[in-house]
């Protein structure tokens, strides 16, 4: 098996479950976009200190279906909800 392999089977939850998503949003500082692999459920990221790696699975991640969303989707910055 090779590394990449090894590493979609590693990482396959990522796109079996459907509460990961990429949160991705363009920062005008460095004028690229940022993303985050992100636990919609438990509300935790997923560091993945290989920097290609980590775009290898979110390019995984979209091939399989995986949503693509801006931080601002989840509802966190919405001054309507109640705490």
């Amino acid at each position: 098996m090779t590394y990449r392999e090894d590493k979609l089977q590693e990482y396959s939850y990522l796109w079996e479950d459907n509460q990961w998503v990429i949160l991705a949003r363009y920062d005008p500082e460095v004028q690229r976009m940022r993303s985050l692999i992100f636990n919609t459920e438990t509300e935790e990221a997923l560091l993945i200190e290989d920097n290609e790696l980590a775009e290898y699975l979110e390019s995984e991640m979209k091939r399989h279906g995986c949503r693509v969303l801006d931080p601002d989707e989840l509802g966190w910055n919405d001054t309507s909800l109640d705490f």
